[in-house]
């Protein structure tokens, strides 16, 4: 069954997201960040596509974001909103919930959902500069 995740058939491939996100730990990202998004984000990116949409008026059937309360699976989509774990803000798994509005054209919003400094913010970013290595 596809749920509308995006997927890469060549994880090894340089271009794929998962490839750049290798030595974040699945430990770490169970612990501090799963609850995170649990909290702040299913509500909105689940596998049906329409949570949320009344209050947005819009339709998340094309979202790239899609969870699906199985951990090892949200784990793994997670990773491919990691981009640079070197610089933990300008991934879009942090960019894109910390900016207002959130999902874009989203009206009547006026506080992030996951605003930057916020707790859980800080619990994100933490475990992405995990993953960089020394430059």
């Amino acid at each position: 069954m596809d749920l509308g995740g995006q997927y890469f058939n060549n994880v090894a491939a340089s271009s794929s997201p998962v490839r750049t996100a290798t030595a974040l730990s699945r430990t770490a990202f169970d612990a501090s960040v799963y609850p995170v998004i649990q909290a702040n984000c299913v509500v909105c990116h689940q596998p049906t596509g329409n949570a949320g949409s009344a209050q947005t008026g819009q339709s998340y059937l094309r979202n790239r974001y899609v969870l699906t309360g199985d951990a090892e699976g949200d784990y793994n989509v997670t990773l491919t909103m990691i981009s640079n774990a070197c610089v933990a803000a300008s991934n879009a798994l942090l960019q894109r919930p910390s900016t207002v509005p959130h999902p874009a054209g989203a009206v009547g919003q006026a506080a992030p959902v996951l605003a930057a400094g916020s707790a859980g913010y800080n619990a994100i970013a933490t475990w992405i500069g995990s993953g960089c290595g020394t430059p």
